[in-house]
């Protein structure tokens, strides 16, 4: 279920969706799809417990990596997903978020191996949330 809060986070973020559309999609860059894209993966789900019991809270990493065939619009996607989650908080979809804090980020680029002529460009941006369960 937070997998979906997330994505509906950053759709219905129109800072987002005016530079990505609808291409927003959990795991794996599309590559036969059009750029840009968002690409989001939901790491180390944890429950918070405590000597009594759980304590009603979770925290997940997720990784966002902000795809295009420019930096400089890679740089923009990461800003405006930024914007959209980073110090958010909130009822995203049914789930009340705690806080969403951003982490790390990371720039990248997927080069064509026989010529390294560069594909596109990556922004990784990780975010730790921490959610009601």
């Amino acid at each position: 279920m937070i997998g979906s809060s997330i994505y509906n986070q950053l759709s219905t973020s129109s800072a987002v969706t005016n530079l990505v559309g609808t291409r927003i999609y959990p795991n794996n860059i599309k590559e036969r799809e059009a750029f840009p894209q968002l690409v989001y993966e939901i790491k180390n789900n944890v429950r918070d417990d405590s000597l009594n019991g759980e304590t009603g809270l979770a925290s997940i990493e997720v990784t966002i990596i902000a795809v295009s065939l420019s930096y400089a619009t890679t740089d923009s996607i990461a800003d405006a997903v930024a914007s959209a989650l980073h110090n958010q908080t909130g009822v995203w979809s049914g789930v009340t978020v705690q806080g969403c804090f951003l982490t790390d980020i990371v720039d990248d680029t997927v080069v064509e191996t026989e010529s390294d002529r560069i594909l596109y460009y990556l922004k990784e941006s990780t975010y730790l949330v921490w959610y009601q369960t």
